[in-house]
């Protein structure tokens, strides 16, 4: 299907998006009539004419009930495999959406949420590059106390990449530009508690990795009871 190809392309060379993807979020019947047309002149890299099924007055081969497959002339859903239903956020597709659970709690900078009927919460970052700030830090102590309360477990999972690109420095140079010591000295005794919360939750604290998790990212993924990396991640200390 056009999933199998975009996903090869996207998990192979690093992209955010397949060819199948582009050419639809681009427009398919424009794309398609602008290859036609450099196919008849000799502009194209290959005088290989399109398939009829790409002028079937389609406009996407994506959609919420699946991805063309010409050899089934037909939109395939997701395979039903065990292995892939018990993802709960699979790499998402143009036209596909998934459920984002029931929030639990939330702030300015965390939101808290847990599928019904699972005992695991799930806690994820609402900042630019999920920086960590003060709002990070109060929200992730709160999400904690929640998950010992009425979970089993929490997991540190951001909808897109990066992980965390690290402590918010822009607030921390205003405090230092305002000569607010005591200030900055306060938020670095939070960061240190925050990540002390991770590592001694009465329950477990998984971090789930995925591209950058740098500085305080990186603090909280070696607090966190396991770690779960995705390939293309980069963990460090700045």
């Amino acid at each position: 299907t056009a999933r199998d190809v975009d996903f090869a392309i996207r998990w192979g060379y690093g992209w955010s998006m397949g060819p199948f993807e582009s050419w639809q979020a681009a427009g398919w019947k424009q794309v398609a009539d602008w290859i036609a047309e450099d196919i008849v002149s000799g502009e194209a890299m290959s005088s290989a004419a399109l398939p009829d099924w790409v002028f079937d007055g389609r406009e996407a081969v994506h959609t919420a009930e699946g991805s063309y497959s010409p050899g089934r002339n037909a939109k395939v859903p997701r395979s039903a495999n065990p292995v892939y239903r018990r993802q709960r956020h699979p790499d998402a597709l143009l036209g596909e959406e998934f459920s984002q659970g029931r929030s639990v709690y939330e702030n300015d900078g965390v939101r808290l949420w847990a599928d019904e009927g699972d005992d695991v919460a799930v806690v994820s970052f609402k900042t630019k590059m999920h920086t960590v700030s003060d709002t990070v830090l109060g929200g992730l102590q709160e999400a904690i106390s929640i998950a010992e309360r009425d979970f089993s477990g929490l997991v540190i999972w951001q909808p897109k990449e990066p992980f965390s690109a690290g402590a918010d420095l822009s607030g921390a140079l205003s405090l230092l530009q305002a000569g607010d010591l005591k200030g900055f000295e306060a938020m670095v005794a939070n960061f240190q508690a925050t990540s002390q919360r991770i590592k001694y939750s009465l329950v477990p604290v998984v971090a789930a990795v995925r591209g950058l998790a740098l500085g305080g990212g990186c603090e909280f993924q070696m607090h966190a009871a396991r770690s779960v990396f995705g390939l293309e991640s980069y963990v460090g200390l700045v």
